[in-house]
Parts: C-alpha cells; structure tokens; sequence
C-alpha cells in the first residue's frame, strides 16, 4: 500500500495504576504516542478528535483536543462535560458523552456547547457510554434505564443495557449487560457485551445473538478493518490481579476465532479506531508545532534533568566518533514524484548512540539525503541539508521534517535519507544501517 494511502489502529487507554495514553499498531508494532489518559476518538473529515479522561466529581471539566497533520490545532475546555466517554463527528459538529451528566453535548467547531440531549435520572443514571452514527441517525448504548444514580451497580445491570435511537428512543438492541461500542456491519449489529466479557453480533430484525465470542476482558473499543475485528480487554478496574493489563483482541470476520493478542502496558482501553497513517503522525507531534519553542524547552529540560544551570544553552556540535553516529531512521516519502519539484517530507529519528546529536557549530548534523540513480557508482546527486528541530539525546526519537529535491532528469531512483556531519561523515557510509531507502520514480 503506498505510504499516503496507510492506516492504522489508534488505541486510547488509562489506568489507575499504570496510567494511560495513546497508542498506534499498524498489525506488527505497537507504539506509544504519549502518556495522556484518554477516553473517545473521532475521525472529523481530515481533522481527529480525542478526549481527555476526567472524574465526574466536583470540580471536573472536559478536555477535547482536535489534531490535523501538524499536530493539535484547537484545545477546548468544556465545562459541562462531565467523565467524558465516547465521541463521535456527525459532518458538523463532535459529539461527546458526558456520563456523569446522564447527557450527550453536541460542540461546534468553536468548542462551543450548541445542543445538549439529556436522559431521565440524575448523575450516572443510565451510564451512556457509546455512540454510533449509521445512515444519518444516531445511535448510543447505555447500562439500562435506570431513574437514581449508579442504579446500575446495585446488581441490575445485566440483561437491561440497550442501544437506542437517540431521535426516537426507540430500542435497536435490548437484553445486554453493560454493552458499549455499537456496530453495524454486514447487516448486523456489533456490541460489546462488557459484563459478559464478549463480543456478539445481533440480528436487527429479531433482536436475537447470531454470534458471540468470548474474551478475556471488559470489553469495550471496537474497530473493523478489512478481513479483522478488533476489541479492547480491560483489566478489573474494581478488583484487577496482580499484574493484570489490558489487550487488545483480534478476531478473523469470517471465522470469528480469535487469531492473535496484542498486549498493552496499561489496565484499560477505552477506544480503537483506524485512521490514516498522517493523522496518527500528526498525533505524535501533538503540540511540538513550533520548532524553536520545542527545540529551546528541551534544551532547558535536558539541563534541569541532570540539575545544571548551563552557562550557554545551546550544544554544541563537535566532531562524533564513528561509534556515536548510530541511528535509526523512517520516512514517507512518496513512491512517484515530479522531476525538479521541491517537497517536505517526514521522518522519524531516533538517536541509537551514545552522543548528542545537535544541529550546531562547528561541525552540525544536519538531515539529508542522496538520490542513486543505479548506472554507476558515480551517479549520485547530494541533496539538501535540513536542522534537526531539537537537540537529540540518546535513546531519544524524535519527528522531523525534511525539505526534499526531486532530480531534474526522470527515471527510477534510489532515495537514501540519512544524517550528516559537516566536514565528519555521512552516517550511512560509516553504517548502511543509519539509513532509510526507498524506490522512487521521477518523471
């Protein structure tokens, strides 16, 4: 699949514990974002949507934070959103529910509150907790309805959850116990059936299980990508064992077996959606949107770790020993551009060796990248150089940008983007391995 055309799972978790976060799997690897606790993710057109996880008592406010392909673009602090679980995006507006309030908030692109739908009882009455958008009506899931506070956690929630038509009130799903993440796929309905720690699948018609599997967890996230199924495994909130984290299930959509596990390092997920590989990106930057304002915060936190005060702030770059120049490298890059075109293009660095790398005098390291044209071994065009956007420590990874030339004559190349130390060594002649190379057409 070409790089522009990539998805990927995200995967929000938290955890008493452990903490929690955001996490990207691409079906081999899974990474860490950051350490946010977080509840409800959207897709909204080319921007993403994320909550922040808060308590419902007193005092508590909701956080949404929405992303386009820099990094975050908006930071809304809503007030009424109380214990944020799930959000959805109906074309014009996010959609957040505030399960503390026994309500759902509609928020305008300004964060602003311009609708909000409320169910009988007071508090967490009816523990909303997931929502659906199917064929321009929306759909949410609920423990039951219940009229007092956590009147669901007296021993009554099972078999009274519902997934229901928010316009009419009218029950799709009935009979659950504590269902979330509602799912209409090849005419059926999809839920997790949290207290029964299942997945089922249920005729619309007659409301009756046509399959079920069981897992391992609470289960609660659910996202469905081609030929898979995947579902979150929380731990026990109220009792969990010793040790015990979440998962992430994966489940074979013609088979319903369970094919494969991914473990995370956290008690509990939240949700799982697929996104582009350019929003997941942009979450990783998250609000590193300003280079220098990043670059010099580092820098100051780089000094206070070891509890200096530096006389200069900057590093500086003087020659790296062979040793030192590891790294490892990742970029997206498309597979087909147009000759003598200019481009900014992405990568990941992480430092593999044992020294700063820093993008200053007298001997900078700059990124960089040499085009291969493949007739001989002379046939190599240098390419621009490009800062590192912070100084980077070992075992630090960090996302760059990098400005790219295309060749002026069309043809098949052999990209090699790598680092470079002025008037020292390029790191790929010292290791092929501190490279990344891709096959490129120009024409």
């Amino acid at each position: 699949m070409a790089e522009g055309n990539r998805r990927v799972l995200l995967i929000s978790c938290l955890g008493q514990e452990t903490g929690g976060g955001l996490f990207t799997y691409d079906g081999k690897t899974l990474e860490q974002l950051d350490t946010l606790s977080t509840t409800g993710l959207a897709l909204a057109d080319d921007r993403f949507g994320r909550l922040l996880w808060s308590s419902g008592e007193a005092g508590s406010v909701g956080e949404l934070l929405v992303y386009d392909q820099t990094g975050i673009s908006r930071y809304f602090r809503i007030d009424s959103l109380r214990e944020p679980h799930d959000l959805a995006w109906d074309g014009e507006a996010f959609i957040a529910v505030s399960t503390m309030s026994n309500s759902i908030v509609w928020l305008s692109p300004a964060g602003e509150v311009t609708r909000v739908w409320k169910a009988d009882g007071d508090g967490d009455a009816w523990h909303l907790n997931s929502l659906s958008a199917v064929g321009g009506r929306l759909v949410a899931a609920a423990f039951g309805r219940f009229p007092r506070h956590r009147g669901w956690a007296d021993g009554n929630a099972e078999g009274s959850g519902i997934v229901f038509d928010l316009a009419t009130g009218e029950d799709i799903v009935s009979g659950l116990s504590c269902p979330h993440d509602p799912r209409l796929l090849d005419g059926l309905w999809l839920v997790c059936n949290s207290g029964q720690r299942e997945l089922v699948a249920v005729e619309p018609s007659s409301g009756t299980i046509s399959h079920r599997v069981q897992l391992d967890g609470w289960t609660r996230g659910l996202a469905v990508t081609g030929d898979r199924v995947y579902v979150g495994e929380s731990a026990n909130r109220a009792s969990p064992a010793p040790g015990e984290l979440g998962s992430l299930a994966v489940i074979d959509r013609q088979t319903w077996a369970v094919v494969d596990r991914v473990a995370l390092p956290c008690q509990e997920v939240f949700d799982v959606i697929e996104v582009p590989l350019t929003v997941a990106q942009g979450v990783r930057q998250g609000f590193r949107t300003n280079p220098l304002r990043t670059m010099e915060q580092d820098q100051h936190a780089l000094f206070n770790a070891v509890g200096v005060r530096p006389a200069r702030l900057w590093a500086v770059g003087e020659p790296l020993p062979a040793a030192a120049c590891r790294v490892r490298i990742e970029a997206t890059v498309p597979g087909e551009l147009e000759l003598g075109t200019i481009h900014e293009c992405g990568c990941l660095i992480e430092n593999l060796g044992d020294a700063i790398l820093v993008s200053a005098p007298p001997n900078p390291v700059h990124i960089s990248y040499r085009w291969f044209a493949g007739r001989r071994p002379n046939d190599v065009i240098e390419g621009g150089r490009s800062v590192l956007p912070e100084a980077l420590v070992p075992a630090a990874a960090r996302t760059c940008t990098f400005s790219l030339t295309t060749p002026e004559w069309p043809g098949d190349y052999r990209l090699v983007v790598t680092l470079v130390q002025e008037q020292v060594a390029w790191f790929d002649d010292l290791d092929e391995q501190n490279a990344w190379s891709g096959s490129i057409r120009i024409g």
